[in-house]
């Protein structure tokens, strides 16, 4: 009796076998298969030899006015070959200061120098004429030899007469010129106030004033009129 036990016991097993394994097979097809992690870019390794000229030279060259400019700090001159389009402009506008900008830069921006002279209308300068500060007029100037080291002058030197620019000639929407005088550090860490001076030739941006070669035309055609008159 225990012999057919036995038997019975190890035909139910035999039987039973191959169908456990289909039910393992439909249980690991029920599973959700993880997926494979995305992999994830590796970063160009830093080149240890660039140095901080490299890196400058891949910045965008910035937009410069035809011309040239000239900076002398401390007897040391620096020519500085872009003159920012924009800040070399003539602007006015009815009821308010006339202002006249010239300024020039490296080709990374730094470091660069602005004269801005507030307070004169260029198309009605009859130049040669060296402007300087006073009560109402200003001659501002501004060194930045990086992003955070800046030099300026204040606003009670110009009204001084510390700083002066000479306007030499206007043609068309040409500006010639010299400037000289003093800026001081933003911080008194960085030390004494400099001497500064310079050349420039720039194609200003004109605003409310009228070009050299217009004035001069419209002046002409008023003078012929008058003598049509008389």
């Amino acid at each position: 009796m225990r012999g057919h036990t036995v038997v019975a016991c190890l035909v139910g097993l035999f039987m039973a076998g191959p169908m456990g394994c289909d039910k393992d097979k439909d249980k690991d097809k029920d599973k959700v298969q993880p997926r494979e992690a995305a992999k994830t870019p590796t970063a160009p390794a830093p080149n240890p030899h660039k140095t901080v000229e490299a890196m400058a030279a891949q910045k965008p060259a910035l937009r410069s006015q035809d011309g040239s400019f000239d900076l002398t700090v401390d007897e040391t001159t620096t020519h500085l070959p872009v003159l920012p389009f924009g800040q070399n402009s003539a602007v006015y506008f009815e009821g308010k200061k006339g202002r006249i900008t010239v300024a020039g830069s490296s080709q990374v921006g730094y470091p660069s120098f602005r004269a801005e002279m507030v307070g004169w209308r260029l198309d009605e300068l009859t130049l040669p004429m060296t402007l300087t500060g006073s009560d109402k007029q200003l001659v501002r100037f501004r060194y930045q030899v990086t992003e955070r080291v800046e030099y300026k002058s204040d606003d009670a030197a110009t009204r001084r007469g510390e700083n002066e620019v000479t306007l030499l000639s206007y043609e068309g929407n040409v500006l010639t010129g010299t400037f000289a005088g003093t800026v001081a550090p933003k911080s008194k860490a960085l030390g004494e106030p400099m001497k500064v001076s310079g050349k420039f030739k720039t194609t200003l941006r004109l605003k409310g004033v009228e070009r050299a070669s217009d004035k001069s035309g419209a002046d002409a055609e008023a003078a012929q009129a008058g003598e049509t008159d008389g």
